[in-house]
């Protein structure tokens, strides 16, 4: 599968400590159904993991990610069309930005 040698030339690329993958909890903080398929997708990179592999996988808590990612662009006057065409991926980087955020200096 393609998918995870692009993956992993991202890593080494970029010298990736970690993988970080939103983890789909419901609003009351409880495992939503696609926390399954997300454990599946984190199994399957670990099994790829092998030598040199991936770094380990961070799931991140991926709670209104969306909202957050979302309403600053409509603050902003973004079209409804761009909106929907960005929202998966800035959802994605407020994730990312959100797991360093939270890390204390002395885990960098």
């Amino acid at each position: 599968d393609p998918f995870w040698g692009e993956l992993s030339a991202l890593v080494d690329k970029h010298d990736a400590c970690a993988c970080v993958v939103g983890w789909p909890l419901t609003k009351s903080g409880t495992p939503s159904a696609m926390c399954v398929e997300v454990m599946g997708f984190v199994e399957e990179m670990e099994r790829f993991g092998g030598e040199p592999g991936l770094p380990p996988v961070a799931l991140y808590d991926e709670r209104y990610s969306t909202l957050n990612a979302v309403q600053p662009m409509r603050d902003a006057g973004v079209s409804r069309r761009r909106v929907a065409k960005l929202k998966d991926q800035t959802a994605a980087t407020v994730i990312l930005q959100d797991a360093l955020d939270s890390l204390s200096v002395s885990e960098l």
